[in-house]
C-alpha cells in the first residue's frame, strides 16, 4: 500500500527547491502543509503522485468543500499542487499533469471570481495614475495574462490597425488581439509619460521591465482602494472580460480563441444560469464604456 512516507522525500525536496529560490519561510511552510494534506489524501487512495487522475483532483476538492473550506483556500492548495507537479515533471518524476489539474471541474470552480461591471468601473476609477489605468485597462480589454502583459513589446503593437500580437510561450501559437482607439490613446499617453528606452510597453521604471510580482502588488492595492472584496486576484481581470463577453451573448468559442485558450472548459462556469442575451452581430461593449 502506498503510504505518506513514500511521498515525504519528494515533498521535502520541493521545500528545499523553494528555499533555494528564496521563497519566504512562511510561504514554504504553507506549501508543505498543503502538499502534506494532499499526500494524506492520495495515501488513502493508495496512489503515488505520478498516478494522479482528474477524478483524484475532483475528489480532493470535494473533500475540502465538504469540510467547509473556502474556494480561496482550495485555490491556494491547488496552486501549491500545480507548482509541485511542474517541478516533478522537470525532474522526470512524473508526466506533465498540469492540464489534468487545470481542466478539472474542481480546480475551475476554485478560480478567483470575475468582477462585476460595476466593480470593474470602480477598479479603474481607483487607479490613481495613468500607469495603473494603462496596465489594468489593457489586461481587462485585451484579456492578457500577467506574463503576457510583462512581455508585451512596443513593436508588437500596430497603432494604425489597432491590434497587438500577444507572444505566447514556446510551443504555443501567438494571437492577435484588437483594441479600441480609447485604449490606444491611453497607452500612448502612458508610454510618453514613462520615458523609458526599454522596448517593453510596461515598465516599473526607466531601466526595469514590469514584473508579474509587481503587478500583483498593484492589483491588491487598487482593489483595496476600490473596496472590492472576496476571492479575487490578478487573473480576475481576464476572467471579467470573459464573463462580460459571455453575458453579452458573444460566442463562447470566440471568447476562448481571443483569450488563447485551447478549449472552453474553464469558461463554461461563467455562463449565467438564466442564459445569455441574443447578440446577432457579436458586438461587445466593454464594461468601461457602459
Amino acid at each position: 500500500m502506498t503510504g505518506k512516507t513514500e511521498h515525504e522525500a519528494q515533498i521535502q525536496a520541493f521545500g528545499t527547491y523553494l528555499e533555494e529560490r528564496k521563497k519566504s519561510p512562511g510561504t514554504v511552510q504553507g506549501v508543505l502543509l498543503d502538499l502534506g494534506q494532499f499526500a494524506d489524501f492520495l495515501a488513502r487512495r493508495d496512489k503515488p503522485f505520478n498516478e494522479l487522475t482528474e477524478v483524484d483532483v475532483n475528489e480532493f476538492g470535494k473533500e475540502l468543500r465538504e469540510g467547509g473550506k473556502s474556494e480561496k483556500l482550495i485555490h491556494r492548495k491547488y496552486k501549491a499542487i500545480k507548482s509541485f507537479y511542474k517541478r516533478l515533471a522537470e525532474l522526470g518524476e512524473s508526466a506533465d499533469l498540469d492540464e489534468v489539474i487545470s481542466e478539472s471541474r474542481s480546480y475551475i470552480m476554485s478560480l478567483p471570481r470575475p468582477l462585476t461591471i460595476d466593480e470593474m468601473k470602480r477598479f479603474v476609477i481607483a487607479c490613481g495614475d495613468v500607469k495603473r489605468r494603462a496596465i489594468f485597462t489593457t489586461m481587462y480589454e485585451a484579456g492578457l495574462r500577467p506574463d503576457e502583459l510583462s512581455r508585451l513589446m512596443q513593436e508588437d503593437i500596430s497603432w494604425d490597425d489597432l491590434f497587438m500580437v500577444v507572444k505566447n510561450k514556446e510551443g504555443e501559437r501567438d494571437r492577435l488581439v484588437f483594441f479600441s482607439r480609447k485604449l490606444k490613446d491611453l497607452l500612448k499617453k502612458y508610454i510618453r509619460s514613462h520615458k523609458s528606452k526599454l522596448p517593453n510597453v510596461f515598465v516599473e521604471d526607466k531601466t526595469t521591465a514590469m514584473r508579474v510580482g509587481r503587478l500583483q502588488v498593484l492589483f491588491i492595492e487598487t482593489a483595496k482602494d476600490a473596496k472590492i472584496e472576496g476571492h479575487i486576484a490578478l487573473s480576475s481581470l481576464r476572467r471579467s472580460l470573459a464573463a462580460h463577453m459571455i453575458e453579452q451573448g458573444i460566442d463562447i468559442g470566440h471568447v476562448a480563441q481571443m483569450l488563447g485558450l485551447k478549449n472552453t472548459t474553464s469558461l463554461e462556469v461563467l455562463v449565467p444560469a438564466g442564459g445569455v442575451r441574443q447578440n446577432e452581430y457579436q458586438k461587445f461593449i466593454s464594461a468601461l464604456d457602459l
